[in-house]
């Protein structure tokens, strides 16, 4: 989590806003959150020293609208942002780059993401959609250090719950096709019995495939249940009972331009750089911003299609980026490319688009992640088990309470988990979640984790110590 320190010492509020109940107000709605996620956290600190250092007013601003703004699509009211809390959850941020935090432990984090756009991915996720939409949560802390965010929930801001009694996402009413997750969810009151509750979806009176239906008791206010459903790509008013509990959901498609390809041809030393019109996707494309490593950044009309530009012997790296109100392609492969200067002129060279950054490049590459302008990337080899985050979330840490393992792990065909006390497995104790005991009162609990795939990795997380 992120420490931040403003310069001022009110507590940050957006007014109210409610629920989209229309088209027009979801996508304006969604690009006031997707724009905030392009401010940048200007953050001071040090993650090698571990020095907390400041973000910038204007990033913390920035979130706080990301998060009131999803928390609008959901029908909830909005919470302020508290700078003690927002220091403490610059410090969680830090964690993630080995310093230590309390805070980390009730917080949510997000690596390689900071500030709003964090906040976006975090509707994406289960537990942590339930603790950003909690109908009674009045204030969090943010933190976010440019490749970190933590959102501290604040546990003693708790106010009267408000909003719809069932808090859903995707929710009823409008919303962009960027913001439907792989697993959706509805989130129900405390007490309520959700034991052998079922979940049909239908379009147009059709049933859709349900899968994988589960009750998530994870976050701060009652039961959830979740579950994945197979769409068609073209399928817009869905129907939901969950529970018992019916509603429709209207998507639209708003989101990023599809990257686009690049071709490169030369001349001497004059580079002429061409690409295609961007595919837009429900979100007009506004420019399109050139950048040739050392040499050129400039940012061109939505008609342009190539620009030129002398160069000195030796090779340039090329992106080409569509902008739009709701932003960019995300990633290295927006449109890389790789070109040799000098020589006599040569075809055109072309880089497929791409929005994944290639694991293996042809040789002859600059640096990692760049496309060989006429090769193309070679398939991913196979890779040992990656475990990027790892830890324990205790919301509060005290018997009784569910401790979850937050993580996240590529390339692992399997994943085990052992809960330890004071270093000692906890018998029959191997599941994601754990409920803190009273015998584990005063003492430090951590978990085991083995990822196993083409090798097998372990990492054990930091303590939490359950309180008496």
């Amino acid at each position: 989590m992120k420490l931040v320190v403003l310069v001022f010492v009110a507590l940050l509020v957006v007014a109210p806003s409610a629920a989209a109940s229309d088209r027009a107000s979801a996508y304006e709605q969604w690009l006031t959150v997707r724009s905030a996620a392009d401010v940048p956290a200007g953050w001071t600190g040090s993650a090698a020293s571990c020095a907390v250092g400041t973000e910038s007013a204007a990033s913390v601003a920035a979130t706080l609208t990301a998060v009131n703004g999803l928390r609008a699509l959901a029908g909830l009211a909005p919470v302020t942002f508290d700078p003690a809390l927002n220091r403490e959850a610059l410090g969680a941020a830090l964690s993630l780059a080995g310093c230590p935090s309390e805070a980390a432990g009730h917080s949510l984090l997000a690596s390689a993401r900071s500030g709003a756009d964090a906040v976006l991915s975090y509707t994406a996720a289960l537990p942590h959609r339930l603790f950003l939409l909690d109908r009674a949560t009045g204030a969090f802390g943010t933190g976010s250090t440019g490749s970190a965010h933590a959102l501290l929930f604040a546990t003693g801001a708790r106010v009267a719950p408000s909003g719809p009694t069932v808090v859903s996402w995707p929710p009823a009413g409008w919303l962009p096709t960027a913001l439907v997750p792989e697993e959706w969810s509805a989130e129900f009151p405390p007490g309520t019995d959700l034991s052998g509750a079922t979940v049909n979806v239908s379009v147009g009176g059709a049933a859709r495939a349900v899968s994988g239906v589960r009750v998530v008791t994870d976050g701060y206010g009652g039961p959830a249940l979740a579950w994945k459903v197979a769409l068609a790509p073209d399928d817009r008013e869905i129907d939901v009972v969950a529970g018992g509990h019916g509603y429709r959901v209207s998507t639209f498609v708003a989101d990023t331009p599809l990257p686009v390809a690049v071709r490169a041809s030369h001349a001497g030393n004059v580079v002429t750089v061409a690409w295609d019109a961007a595919v837009e996707r429900g979100v007009p494309v506004t420019g399109y911003r050139v950048q040739v490593a050392g040499l050129l950044d400039v940012t061109l009309g939505p008609e342009a299609r190539s620009t030129s530009f002398t160069a000195t012997a030796g090779g340039a790296s090329i992106r080409v980026t569509p902008l739009s109100r709701a932003g960019s392609p995300r990633g290295l492969g927006t449109s890389l490319g790789w070109i040799t200067l000098g020589g006599d002129k040569g075809p055109p060279e072309t880089s497929p688009p791409t929005e994944t950054t290639p694991e293996v490049a042809t040789p002859g590459t600059a640096a990692p992640g760049v496309i060989a302008l006429g090769g193309g990337v070679t398939a991913k080899a196979k890779r040992a088990p990656t475990i990027l985050r790892a830890r324990i979330i205790a919301v509060p840490p005290k018997a009784g309470s569910r401790l979850v393992a937050d993580i996240h792990i590529r390339d692992a065909k399997t994943i085990r988990f052992q809960w330890l006390r004071n270093g000692r497995a906890i018998r029959g104790a191997t599941h994601r979640t754990y409920t803190a005991r009273r015998a584990d009162r005063r003492h430090a609990i951590r978990l085991r984790i083995t990822a196993i795939g083409t090798t097998t990795v372990v990492r054990t997380t930091a303590a939490v110590r359950i309180r008496t």
